[in-house]
């Protein structure tokens, strides 16, 4: 069902460097100084302005200031301080007062020179042809669907650098141009459109050379990637993510010399995972690849060292196995046996919730890395001191493991950690309290529950551990009484020591740990620190694509066992528990 006609109100801007002037004295005409009048405005651009006014509805009086002779003092009016000439005019719908400025643009106010036009509105595109000198448009969130020539209409604009098209309802109900006039375009913005076609090799998208940036997301585009995705040879992030491409990529991406960003996540590309890393794809500058829900299957290539750039892999939600894994995020796969090393410029590392075994590697081989995620799987062993020497290391999971022996000391360790959530909970670590914690000042979560973890709970926790919020040591060994100390602990949330065997008297001074009664909306609340926790960490991550990870595993939420119920918490966490 088309959408309702909308009216003119979004962001138009028009960039007008030689407006209302043929081209062919366009040139002469900048090199003018300003008139000598006190006056600014040239008095044709004043009238065509003024019939620009008379074509639009405008119920909110947004254009009040649009009378008189001086139209630079127009509001959305900008004049040159050379030539005099209008070149930029801005309407912002946004600043109307919940009155938008409507109707459509008279076609008479455009002329051939104009050099860049933003969020206009016409159900009939033909207007913009005469625009030749055209070079950026904009008009997302148009309802276009009535438009069915507009690939026809676009492709005549041959100094187009910029198109935007974003939600406009657009459809492929005309086959399109036979040959590409856009050999300037360079940005081309077409997602969120529902084309519920498939793109054969002749579709006028494959024939832009100068194109670097394509998104075509979710445009409902199916059947297989056509080999002449390979034309885009200046193509620098490619988005083509949430359609229904399906079958292998072609082997001519590998001509895609310069990508930096692929896309493709959320489709039904199938095939091997060994075949596509290895030989269908650019190694040279791909930065980030997104792969993540799809058909793909096999084994993970043991070495990937061919993508030198690569910093962000992600290969979850398909039907992987393999031997070893340099990534960013599989988490929840089939992956089998140990963890490979990894490349040096990895930064975030989720191998959580597989079948990945064996004993932790004594060199990661990435140096940067600042998240480990390796939950819910059957590592055993010691806890190398490997991990605990990475400098930017801030937040490690390694809970629902097999981890056994004691934690030493790690002396090569920097002497100040970053380290900001460490979780090591149900595994069978043994040993006291870990001494290397006193270097972890800026540690926040901190969760040994369901260990072999024995001895005294130590005095030097608060003023080693400042920032700490959250301490669950529940179900492991520990004896003795409460340290007075901790009590002094002005930021703590969150104290579980249920299931040990503490003894002696419950310090009177537990009421002065006050932060427990922060409530959860409050700045320095803990789910107000669990929403920073990627801020924290200094890495380019959407949030919206990374769950939970405050204290157990990616999608899962921190349980608490109290009185027989399980209890989880997502929110704000201000217990104590001493059961």
């Amino acid at each position: 069902m088309a959408r309702p006609r909308q009216p003119f109100q979004a962001l138009v801007i028009l960039l007008l460097a030689t407006w209302f002037l043929p081209s062919s004295s366009a040139q002469a005409v900048l090199a003018l100084p300003p008139p000598l009048s006190d006056t600014l405005c040239i008095p044709r651009e004043r009238d065509a302005l003024l019939v620009f006014k008379a074509s639009l509805t405008d119920p909110g009086n947004y254009l009040w200031s649009w009378q008189g002779e001086d139209c630079c003092r127009w509001k959305g009016v900008e004049c040159s301080n050379r030539t005099s000439h209008v070149v930029k005019l801005e309407l912002d719908g946004s600043n109307t007062m919940g009155w938008p400025v409507g109707g459509e643009i008279n076609p008479s106010l455009l002329s051939p020179s104009t050099t860049s036009l933003h969020g206009c509105y016409s159900s009939d595109l033909t207007w913009i042809s005469r625009l030749w000198k055209l070079q950026y448009l904009a008009m997302s969130q148009v309802d276009l669907s009535v438009a069915v020539n507009w690939a026809h209409v676009v492709n005549m604009l041959p100094s187009l650098v910029t198109l935007e098209l974003q939600s406009c309802g657009l459809k492929s109900t005309m086959p399109p141009p036979l040959h590409s006039n856009l050999t300037s375009l360079e940005n081309l913005y077409l997602d969120s459109n529902s084309f519920n076609s498939s793109f054969g090799a002749n579709y006028l998208a494959w024939d832009l050379p100068a194109l670097k940036i394509l998104k075509m997301y979710s445009c409902r585009i199916w059947g297989p990637i056509p080999a002449a995705v390979g034309n885009f040879t200046s193509i620098r992030s490619l988005f083509l993510d949430n359609n229904n491409f399906s079958g292998m990529v072609p082997l001519t991406f590998k001509k895609l010399k310069k990508l930096q960003m692929l896309k493709l996540s959320h489709n039904l590309i199938s095939g091997g995972i060994e075949d596509l890393l290895l030989h269908r794809l650019p190694t040279d500058e791909l930065q980030e690849l997104h792969l993540q829900f799809n058909r793909l299957t096999g084994r993970i290539p043991a070495r990937l060292e061919h993508f030198t750039s690569l910093s962000t892999l992600r290969l979850n939600e398909n039907k992987l196995f393999g031997e070893e894994a340099i990534i960013l995020d599989i988490n929840s796969n089939h992956l089998v046996g140990p963890i490979p090393t990894l490349p040096k410029s990895l930064l975030y590392l989720d191998l959580s919730e597989n079948n990945l075994s064996g004993e932790l590697p004594s060199d990661i081989g990435a140096p940067e890395l600042q998240v480990l995620m390796l939950s819910k799987n059957s590592f055993s062993g010691p806890i190398p001191c490997s991990l605990f020497e990475l400098e930017q290391l801030k937040s490690l999971d390694l809970s629902e493991n097999q981890l056994n022996e004691r934690l030493v000391d790690c002396p090569r360790a920097p002497k100040t950690s970053n380290i900001f959530m460490l979780s090591l909970n149900n595994n069978n670590i043994s040993g006291e309290f870990p001494l290397f914690l006193q270097r972890c000042k800026e540690l926040k979560f901190l969760d040994l529950a369901y260990n072999q973890f024995s001895g005294s709970l130590p005095t030097w926790i608060s003023s080693k551990l400042p920032y700490l919020a959250f301490m669950r040591l529940r179900s492991n060994y520990f004896a003795g009484g409460i340290p007075v100390e901790l009590t002094r602990m002005k930021l703590l949330q969150y104290l579980e020591i249920a299931s040990n065997n503490i003894s002696g008297d419950i310090p009177l001074s537990l009421g002065n740990l006050m932060a427990m009664a922060h409530t959860p909306n409050q700045q320095d609340a803990l789910s107000q620190i669990v929403h920073l926790r990627l801020a924290s960490t200094n890495m380019v991550i959407d949030p919206s694509e990374i769950d939970s990870f405050v204290l157990v595993t990616k999608g899962q939420h921190l349980g608490v066992v109290t009185k027989g119920q399980q209890l989880e918490y997502t929110t704000g966490i201000m217990y104590i528990f001493f059961r």
